[in-house]
């Protein structure tokens, strides 16, 4: 303030530089034709009713000269000048009378205006007393505007909290406020990394290199690396193992920044079983967005990415945000809607690496005293890095401060988040616990003692994985079926592929169910939720390898043993087996009940260990009891206790069983958790383990069919798909189910 102050009275010292007029609110419809007033400051006048709250980054204009006293006149002077400019930007214009501490540049000013925290729904203000519009429930999609068209637009409502799952684990966070103001040249960033959350159980300890790179493929400058365009990080040991916070802070300093630039994130971490180098995921984040395309107030900021180096009007995403971690795994997948070249070219075909993501904030870089300049962290000494905004602290996650839209849970991930909310109130690991595991697992890669110190625990990781970062092969892709922790809720899927050289040239289907409790093998048979019929064959397929044409099958919940809801009962049988059952009908057309022949039958694991499933793509041997052929309830017994490898192996020894010469089944089994992964029929390559370590090494012998007629031959009008179905249902007391 100085002499005549106005509003600013109150200060008695100092001199005025300039002043701005910041509108509070905004109108919702634009300024009607010959309508001579900036639609920056419609909003002060009674008669502008359809208003919203001026949410956002608001770049103004200083205006020389002493403050007026009234508001209508800093209206009205700050308005003629706004027009005479083509300016409504909230302040004095760009124009000769403005304050020009440099030739041609106008002081400027940039504040942000936010919702209040502790009441983030604004009520209607004096000039609108209308009804507040409603906002989306619980079962629309974060991230979609609300609907109503009600005059007040204002903040949404923040839905209720996902039962089960803390906020430490995943909250809700607010949408950040829309850009308002252009990125101009001379403008810098800063941009940090925060933590990384949802790390894989198998992950000991991990390590993130970021970078900024553009659409053409160059790489931006980082001014806090010496110029270098990526810089690494890794969490303290004394970090949260499951979700580690991280200290990694970007500087962007350009002359003039590309409009497509894209923060890309790779995160790479040492295995807990093997101790090798694997690649996490990915992510990535435009740091920029058309101005014209962004949501008003009380909406999800669309944010397009410019597609193109030429874009001239865009803004920077300013604020808090969590943004997914991707993989490769399994057939390729779109990017999510709304996805910008940038982001989609990093992503490439990868699939949301489950509950995985990473917390970054983009903010304005801190501006020199005078205002001329951009401050540098390598021009200012460390202590004072933080008092003058070159070193901002991450706030609290669970505060909602982080935009987490891009990284809203699926309801097959928000049983994980269950899960982990229950082990982390069981047991919290730090990285440092995993470490000190990791190194006394077995495994192929030097590793430091039992009583090394936290600093060569450290040092060992750290150098494990930068040698995967600068080496020319990139690093293996982790382990998924080690990463997430079965849950009954969300089951697991299972698909009957086809089978190879079966020993009857009929129509056959499989029967399949989990062991315990065995269900068709007691006296008498019990089918329900643990048993499944796939009888649906390729017409074109052949009758001794057929195909079956049909849709994952998934057992979850109370087809498992014990509580259907509780995972404990399960995890107490680590040797919980599939079994899959091959019959076949001889004469499919004869009127009335058939038996239905014994083709052979398979045992699958359905754990790789305690609490994962074993997903992917088995092949199997086929085998036979001597007596009766099919599996009896105590073999089935002593699997579930032993394992079936181990007992399959001594029933062989025994005589017990024997092996269907040259005959396997192929099985696809997938944890819920990964559904999609296999869409577009891109299975992977069949592990073979099992039938190797059954024929003494020779699995192709019981892998390459051997030609027979076509399922057709044997299919006509009154054998069709559902007549074949009933039959075999009828055959094997299926009741239909």
């Amino acid at each position: 303030g100085g002499e005549g102050g106005g509003w600013v009275a109150k200060h008695d010292s100092g001199v005025v530089l300039g002043w701005a007029l910041a509108p509070l609110l905004r109108p919702v419809r634009e300024r009607n034709a010959g309508d001579n007033t900036s639609s920056a400051f419609a909003a002060a006048s009674a008669q502008a009713a359809d208003t919203r709250p001026n949410y956002g980054a608001l770049t103004l204009s200083l205006r020389s000269g002493p403050v007026p006293l009234s508001l209508a006149e800093a209206v009205a002077a700050a308005a003629a000048v706004a027009d005479e400019a083509g300016d409504h930007s909230g302040g004095g214009g760009l124009n000769s009378t403005g304050v020009t501490p440099r030739a041609g540049q106008p002081a400027r000013l940039t504040i942000e205006l936010r919702p209040p925290r502790d009441n983030p729904r604004p009520q209607p203000t004096a000039l609108n007393r209308q009804p507040v519009s409603p906002v989306r429930n619980e079962e629309s999609p974060v991230g979609s505007p609300a609907e109503s068209q009600a005059s007040v637009r204002s903040e949404p409502e923040m839905p209720p909290q996902p039962s089960g799952v803390p906020a430490s684990l995943w909250t809700r966070g607010r949408a950040q406020p829309p850009p308002s103001a252009p990125f101009e040249p001379g403008d810098g960033l800063d941009l940090y990394i925060d933590a990384i959350f949802g790390l894989p159980d198998c992950i000991a300890a991990v390590r993130v290199e970021a970078c900024v790179g553009t659409l053409s493929g160059g790489r931006v400058p980082l001014t806090s690396a010496g110029g270098a365009s990526s810089l690494r990080a890794e969490p303290r040991p004394s970090a949260d193992a499951l979700s580690p916070r991280l200290d990694l802070r970007l500087e962007l300093r350009e002359a003039r920044f590309d409009p497509t630039a894209t923060l890309y994130l790779t995160a790479v971490g040492l295995d807990a079983r093997t101790r090798q180098p694997v690649l996490v995921g990915r992510a990535a984040f435009a740091l920029f967005c058309k101005l014209d395309e962004v949501a008003g107030a009380g909406e999800r900021p669309a944010r397009e990415q410019p597609a193109t180096t030429s874009e001239r009007y865009f803004a920077a995403n300013l604020g808090c945000f969590q943004a997914r971690l991707y993989s490769d795994r399994g057939s390729p997948a779109p990017p999510p809607p709304g996805t910008g070249p940038g982001v989609s070219k990093m992503l490439n075909g990868g699939r949301p690496l489950p509950a995985a993501s990473i917390l970054l904030r983009l903010l304005p870089a801190p501006q020199t005293a005078d205002g001329l300049g951009l401050l540098s962290a390598e021009d200012v000494p460390a202590d004072k890095h933080e008092s003058l905004g070159l070193r901002v602290r991450a706030p609290e996650y669970a505060s909602g401060a982080y935009d987490s839209a891009l990284a809203t849970p699926t309801p097959a991930e928000l049983t994980l988040l269950r899960a982990r909310a229950r082990e982390r109130g069981a047991k919290a690991d730090t990285v440092r616990d995993r470490l000190r595991a990791a190194s006394q697992a077995a495994g192929s890669a030097p590793a430091p003692s039992a009583s090394a110190s936290e600093s060569e625990l450290q040092k060992w990781a750290s150098d494990l994985l930068d040698s995967a970062f600068d080496s020319r092969v990139p690093p293996k892709p982790m382990p998924f079926n080690w990463g997430f922790p079965f849950s009954r809720t969300r089951g697991v899927a299972v698909v009957i592929v086809g089978a190879n050289n079966l020993p009857n040239a009929y129509l056959s289907a499989a029967l399949v169910s989990l062991a315990p409790p065995g269900g068709p093998y007691r006296k008498p048979p019990q089918f329900d939720a643990s048993v499944h019929l796939v009888s649906a064959l390729q017409p074109a397929s052949d009758l001794r390898s057929p195909k079956w044409d049909t849709p994952p099958h998934v057992f979850r919940a109370e087809a498992f043993p014990g509580l259907a809801d509780s995972d404990d009962d399960v995890f107490n049988l680590p040797h919980l087996a599939l079994v899959i059952d091959v019959r076949c009908l001889s004469k499919p057309s004869a009127p009335g009940a058939r038996a239905a022949e014994h083709q052979g039958w398979a045992v699958l694991p359905l754990f790789c260990g305690a609490g994962y499933v074993a997903s992917g793509v088995h092949r199997l041997p086929l085998y036979l009891a001597q007596t009766g052929g099919e599996p009896s309830p105590a073999l089935l017994e002593q699997i579930a206790t032993e394992g079936a490898r181990g007992v399959l192996a001594k029933a062989r020894a025994d005589r017990r069983v024997k092996l269907v010469e040259g005959a396997s089944v192929d099985v696809a089994v997938l944890d819920e958790l990964r559904a999609g992964e296999w869409d577009n029929g891109a299975l992977p390559a069949p592990d073979v383990s099992a039938l190797a370590e059954a024929t003494g090494g020779k699995p192709d012998k019981y892998s390459n069919p051997r030609a027979s007629k076509p399922c057709q031959t044997l299919l006509s009008a009154t054998v069709t798909e559902a007549s074949l179905r009933a039959k075999f249902e009828l055959a094997l007391g299926f009741n239909g189910r």
